[in-house]
C-alpha cells in the first residue's frame, strides 16, 4: 500500500487499537481496585513509556526508515494479545498498558514525520489522517463500552487484535532513512515548552474524562462509553475544516487558539448534571480538540528541514509532551484525590493560561 493512502488506513486501525484499550482505561484500573492516584500513576507510566518510544522512533526514523520502526513498535501488543485471558490480573493489565503506550508513542511520531515527507499539502492531509483517528475513537469508545460489560478481557483481545491487522499494513509502507539534517532549530525547543504546560495540563484531566460521569453522575458504563464516543464525533466533526485552516490561516494561529480555548473547554466538564448536558459538553470540546494535531504537526513541519532534522524534531517534541503527560497523569490524580473531582478540571485548565502566548511566540521565532 502506498504513500499517503497506507498512511490513512493505518491511522483507523491503529485508532481503533488505541481507542479500544485506552476509552475505558480508568474504569479498566478501577475494577482492578485502583484509587485515583493508582491510576494516575498508570497513566503515568504510560505515557512516560509512549515519550521514550516517540523519542526512539525520531532517532531510529533517521536511520532505519519510518516503516520499519512503525511496525516494530505496533508488534507489541499484538503479539501481548496471549494475555487477554488473564485481563484482570494487575501484572498483565501492567504490561498491556506499557505496550499499547510504547506502540502509540512511536507510531504517532513515525507517521507524522512519513506523512510529512510524502504529502503534497501538508494540512488537509494531516486533516485527512486525524480524521481517521477520530473515526477510529468515535467507534472504538462505543465498543469499548459494550465490551467492556461483557468483560474487560474482551476489550483488551480486540485491541490487540487491532495492532495485529496493522503490522502487515505499516511494512507494505515505502520509505527509506530520511537524508541529512542537523538539530531542530530554536523554535522548535520553545514550541515543545508551550505544549509541555498545555499537554501537562490535557493529561492532568485526561483519565477522569471518563470517570467523571461514572464516579459523581453515576452512569453506567455504556453511558460513558457513549460519552467519549460523542467527544470523538466533535473531533470528527471538526478535523477535516481544522486541516483546512491550518492551510488558510497558517498553523502557528490554530495551535495558538486550539490552546487558549481548551481551558475553557476543560473547566466545562465539570458543569454537567445528566447525559444530556454531558454529551454538550462532550462534543464542545472535541471540537476545541480537533483543532490541536494537524496545526501542531504542521508548525513542526513548518520549522524543519525535510529529512533527519524533521525525524528528530517530531520527536522531540514528543519526547517532551509524553513526559509532561505523564506528569500532568500523577498531578490529576493527586488532584482528585485531594482537592475534589472538580479539581482535576480546573487546576490543569489554569496551568493551561501559560502556554498560549508561548505558542505564538513559537510560531514567530526564525
Amino acid at each position: 500500500m502506498r504513500g499517503e493512502a497506507g498512511l490513512h488506513v493505518l491511522a483507523l486501525t491503529t485508532a481503533l487499537g488505541f481507542g479500544t484499550f485506552s476509552s475505558l482505561l480508568s474504569l479498566y484500573l478501577d475494577a482492578l481496585g485502583m484509587s485515583g492516584l493508582h491510576i494516575g500513576l498508570m497513566n503515568s507510566a504510560s505515557m512516560a513509556v509512549a515519550a521514550l518510544a516517540s523519542w526512539a522512533a525520531g532517532s531510529l526514523s533517521a536511520s532505519r526508515g519510518y516503516p520499519r520502526v512503525m511496525a516494530a513498535a505496533l508488534a507489541l501488543p499484538a503479539v501481548l494479545s496471549v494475555l487477554s485471558p488473564a485481563a484482570m490480573r494487575v501484572e498483565a493489565a501492567v504490561l498491556l498498558v506499557l505496550a499499547v503506550g510504547a506502540a502509540d508513542g512511536a507510531f504517532r511520531t513515525s507517521s507524522a514525520g512519513l506523512l510529512s515527507e510524502v504529502s503534497r499539502r501538508v494540512g488537509p492531509s494531516f486533516g485527512a489522517f486525524y480524521t481517521l483517528r477520530v473515526l477510529g475513537m468515535t467507534a472504538s469508545g462505543a465498543l469499548a463500552g459494550l465490551l467492556a460489560e461483557a468483560g474487560y478481557e474482551y476489550m483488551v483481545l480486540a485491541s490487540c487484535l487491532f495492532y495485529a491487522v496493522s503490522v502487515p499494513l505499516a511494512l507494505s509502507l515505502p520509505g527509506r532513512a530520511p537524508e541529512g539534517g542537523g538539530r531542530p532549530p530554536r523554535s522548535v525547543r520553545l514550541l515543545a515548552l508551550a505544549l509541555f504546560l498545555h499537554t501537562m495540563g490535557f493529561a492532568a484531566t485526561r483519565p477522569f474524562i471518563p470517570l467523571y460521569p461514572a464516579k459523581v453522575l453515576g452512569m453506567r458504563e455504556s453511558q460513558v462509553g457513549a460519552l467519549v464516543s460523542v467527544r470523538s464525533l466533535g473531533v470528527l466533526s471538526s478535523q477535516a475544516a481544522a486541516g483546512y485552516a491550518v492551510s488558510l490561516l497558517g498553523p502557528g494561529a490554530v495551535l495558538t487558539a486550539h490552546v487558549a480555548l481548551s481551558s475553557l473547554a476543560w473547566g466545562a466538564y465539570p458543569l454537567a448534571r445528566d447525559f444530556l448536558s454531558a454529551s454538550g459538553i462532550f462534543f464542545a470540546a472535541g471540537v476545541v480538540a480537533a483543532l490541536d494535531m494537524p496545526a501542531r504537526r504542521a508548525l513542526v513541519a513548518q520549522m524543519t528541514e525535510p529529512g533527519g532534522e524533521r525525524a528528530r524534531g517530531m520527536g522531540e517534541v514528543d519526547l517532551v509532551t509524553g513526559m509532561a503527560s505523564a506528569i500532568g497523569f500523577l498531578l490529576g490524580g493527586i488532584f482528585w484525590d485531594s482537592m475534589g473531582p472538580e479539581w482535576a478540571f480546573w487546576a490543569p485548565a489554569l496551568i493551561n493560561l501559560a502556554a498560549a502566548p508561548l505558542v505564538l511566540l513559537a510560531s514567530r521565532t526564525r
